[in-house]
């Protein structure tokens, strides 16, 4: 299993296809085969044969199952990709936000921001109160900054939720906690997480230009290529609407 979620991490999409292929034939109850298999169709584009999946292979696993919240994510990724806002909604209201999901603090945080930004990009901006319920959330499990990936999520639903000072503050702690050597990131993180309040604040102009400084970099952060994807459909969005005017 972590030998095909490794191999798609690394561009071998083909490979670590067939390596999820037999782990699902192995072990078709299995979580982590059922997430690879997930990664195999998000960078394949296939996001009907994902939701399909998904949709089938998810009621037979436990709520409070570790990648129950996750999965979802994925699952409510693919709705949204094929136009489907009512089925992404509702794997997002019944398993990924931080009042239903069931997984580790950190997945809560970041798939529930994930979502509502790509839903905010795709045209369907979410209610400064979802984000609020996001950044509370946020400030409850992760009070202090150091975990890079936590912390960008976190200023953006902050920024969201409407106190962009406070979102601010965050991003200047990061720049603070990397100057102190306390963020294996790096400069990338503090970047970006201004990056996220500006795009949040709807200043293209000042997004683009730090997207496109930590897109090499991004990397650092953690998180698989689905999750990092943030950075680039934010810095694609942001260029188009540059565009535009």
């Amino acid at each position: 299993g972590a030998h095909g979620f490794a191999a798609i991490e690394s561009g071998h999409v083909a490979l670590g296809r067939e390596l999820a292929e037999r782990s699902m034939a192995l072990n078709p109850g299995s979580a982590n085969a059922a997430h690879i298999t997930l990664h195999a169709h998000y960078e394949a584009n296939e996001d009907a044969e994902a939701l399909a999946f998904i949709e089938a292979w998810l009621p037979g696993y436990s709520r409070e199952g570790p990648m129950h919240c996750h999965l979802a994510w994925h699952a409510a990724l693919s709705a949204l990709a094929l136009g489907k806002l009512d089925r992404a909604e509702w794997f997002y209201s019944s398993a990924v936000h931080p009042g239903a999901a069931w997984g580790p603090p950190l997945l809560t945080l970041t798939d529930s921001a994930s979502y509502l930004w790509r839903a905010t990009l795709a045209g369907h901006p979410a209610t400064p109160q979802r984000w609020q319920e996001v950044s509370a959330y946020g400030e409850r499990v992760f009070p202090r900054v150091g975990l890079a990936f936590a912390d960008i999520h976190r200023a953006l639903a902050t920024a969201l939720a409407g106190d962009v000072a406070a979102a601010a503050r965050l991003a200047d702690e990061l720049e603070q906690a990397h100057a102190a050597g306390r963020i294996p990131a790096g400069e990338v993180a503090p970047r970006l997480a201004r990056a996220l309040i500006a795009a949040a604040r709807g200043d293209w102009a000042i997004a683009i230009d730090l997207l496109e400084q930590s897109r090499a970099e991004a990397v650092r952060l953690g998180g698989s290529r689905a999750q990092r994807d943030l950075v680039e459909l934010t810095l694609s969005r942001g260029t188009t609407r540059a565009r535009r005017g």
